[in-house]
């Protein structure tokens, strides 16, 4: 997801904001411990929900991406068939 974020994040940046490279893609240190530290992190999290705290995260996960991607569309100038 890390590189379909970049890019997105590219084409945004090239579409509304002449190109310019927002904080949120900038940082500190090393990517992949980073993003291995964030996984822990919310592994860590889950492991404390009951599972109906779980179920309603995954049927919650469906929609988060339709939205997003129909953000996106929208965003970039395109039709969402959503």
């Amino acid at each position: 997801h890390t590189a379909g974020g970049r890019m997105i994040g590219k084409q945004m940046s090239a579409l509304l904001l002449d190109k310019k490279t927002l904080d949120f893609y900038k940082w500190d240190g090393d990517l992949n411990k980073i993003k291995a530290n964030v996984k822990e992190s919310i592994e860590d999290m889950a492991a404390k929900w009951t599972q109906e705290e779980k179920d309603v995260c995954v049927s919650a996960t469906a929609a988060a991406f339709r939205g997003g991607g129909a953000l996106n569309s929208y965003l970039s100038g395109g039709h969402s068939p959503h």
